[in-house]
């Protein structure tokens, strides 16, 4: 199988940028990774709906510049409780065990059954349960009309 048949664009899924098909991981962050010199076991930990095949499938892909990534995370102040967040299935497994150590109340895109799914869903998941979205999808700071709530 070729990483063509792994890797999809679709305009409703991160803005069409290119994913894992049936997934809204993003090539770019396990390029990423890649580029950091993450095994592919430490990139399956992290992304635990993603098979070996599919990252493979990523290092097949010709040679680009990797977005940079970070890896810090914010602590709420004493005495205030944390934020309630939904992170994106693009956003690394550990973020969320390391987010609710620090006292926010995290969900997640993949534990809520949600990996793969259009935009619209994702947001309108977060919407319904009040919390704020935090994914690596860039589509989403372009959709003035999420912001605004419609």
């Amino acid at each position: 199988m070729s990483f063509h048949d792994r890797i999809i664009r679709d305009p409703a899924i991160c803005g069409g940028q290119p994913v894992i098909k049936g997934k809204r991981v993003l090539v770019r962050v396990i390029l990423g990774y890649l580029a950091q010199g993450d095994a592919t076991t430490a990139i399956l930990r992290e992304f635990p709906t993603l098979e070996e095949a599919e990252v493979r499938a990523v290092i097949r892909l010709p040679p680009r510049q990797p977005a940079r990534t970070c890896r810090r995370f914010a602590c709420p102040a004493r005495g205030e409780s944390g934020m309630r967040l939904k992170l994106d299935e693009n956003i690394p497994a550990s973020g969320a065990v390391r987010l609710a150590a620090l006292g926010h109340d995290v969900h997640t895109v993949r534990d809520e059954g949600l990996g793969g799914r259009p935009d619209d869903d994702v947001w309108h998941a977060a919407q319904a349960e009040d919390r704020f979205l935090v994914t690596q999808d860039l589509d989403f700071s372009t959709r003035v009309s999420l912001i605004q709530g419609s």
